[in-house]
């Protein structure tokens, strides 16, 4: 009767050449952005929210956090703060649909934050942006971040961290296609969706009495290899209902 091979026999070889293959092939590295917690996000207000964005300096490829946001007409009157349980097709079927489609990305790590982009496209989300500041540069780690729609006012997104103590600025839409009738995100009877997508493609609807927005979070660094942007899973800040200047 042969004796058996011991198992360990093998053990070095394989894992030298384990370590070489993943090595050759580029993937020995690995990308990963945690999650901004939904325990961080505070929406005690129907018009505003609080969010403490993660200390992410330790983490070499991290280089800010990037706010996605759509805005959905309609004929709906909601006063009260919309919770993740609230039934979104009161307001539109549109925002149903994209909020459906968007859920499991924020409810789970196991799917990649590679795609989280294009996936915001698909639904055209577009990035907020800041009338006085490069908002790359304030969206850091260690921060609070309140974002606040007031009535009547211009919605606004303060910043309080030990680089910018307290700074306050104007949000305005993305600067990446026509808008009309301006870029400042005001309940204004001519921000509706245009059959011509190169105008206004961040409205979902027609010509209703109401505007909502929708906005999700993520953390964003960059590929050290490929330089390809990567990006955490988004985790979903509110909606919230557009008011007068």
């Amino acid at each position: 009767m042969k004796k058996p091979k011991s198992r360990l026999t093998a053990g070095p070889f394989a894992a030298a050449l384990l370590a070489f293959a993943l090595s050759a092939c580029g993937i020995e590295d690995y990308y990963h952005l945690e999650t901004i917690p939904v325990g961080n996000v505070f929406r005690s207000l129907a018009n505003s929210v609080e969010v403490y964005l993660p200390n992410y300096s330790s983490v070499a490829y991290f280089t800010n956090f990037s706010i996605y946001y759509h805005i959905y007409t309609s004929s709906y009157l909601e006063l009260s703060t919309i919770t993740e349980g609230y039934n979104f097709s009161f307001i539109s079927g549109e925002l149903q649909n994209h909020f459906s489609g968007i859920r499991p990305y924020t409810s789970s790590d196991s799917i990649s934050g590679t795609s989280i982009d294009a996936i915001f496209s698909r639904y055209r989300y577009y990035t907020l942006e800041l009338q006085n500041m490069d908002i790359n540069l304030v969206l850091s780690g260690g921060s609070r971040l309140l974002i606040d729609f007031p009535d009547p006012g211009q919605a606004t997104m303060t910043i309080n961290s030990l680089m910018l103590p307290v700074y306050t600025d104007v949000m305005l839409r993305s600067n990446t296609f026509t808008h009309q009738p301006d870029r400042f995100f005001n309940d204004d009877i001519n921000l509706i969706a245009n059959s011509n997508l190169n105008i206004n493609p961040d409205v979902s609807g027609g010509a209703n009495p109401y505007r909502y927005i929708s906005l999700y979070i993520v953390a964003a660094g960059q590929d050290q290899q490929n330089l390809s942007m990567i990006y955490s899973n988004p985790t979903w800040l509110g909606l919230f209902r557009l008011k007068t200047r």
